[in-house]
């Protein structure tokens, strides 16, 4: 791999100044390329790297709003089953009141008030 280094000059009244090595036209063009090169593939490796961020990031919330649905339809399940067995239960004990209502009501008769 070729560098290319700044020389330093030192003059007699003391100045200092630098000069640039000659370097000739296929030199600067193979140094320009290969930091191109580098530049794209450092470009590339991000790209990468961010694409595997995001892609983990989005399987894990994909993956938690898939738990939290579930948990609220099972909640949601249950509701409506102690629902279901509440209603049941209030028409058995209708059908069966209203099968001993004449009974219940002989039986209280001297209780009702007479119109």
């Amino acid at each position: 791999m070729l560098y290319a280094f700044v020389g330093f000059n030192v003059c007699l009244s003391g100045c200092l100044s630098y000069s640039l090595p000659k370097l000739n036209l296929g030199q600067v063009a193979r140094v320009w390329f290969e930091t191109m090169r580098r530049e794209a593939a450092s470009l590339r490796i991000q790209k990468q790297a961010r694409t595997y961020i995001c892609q983990n990031a989005y399987k894990t919330l994909c993956s938690s709003a898939c738990s939290i649905q579930t948990g609220m339809r099972a909640k949601a399940a249950r509701i409506e089953l102690q629902l279901r067995k509440k209603r049941r239960a209030t028409i058995i004990i209708q059908v069966s009141l209203s099968s001993h209502i004449d009974e219940i009501v002989s039986h209280f008769a001297y209780f009702l008030p007479i119109t």
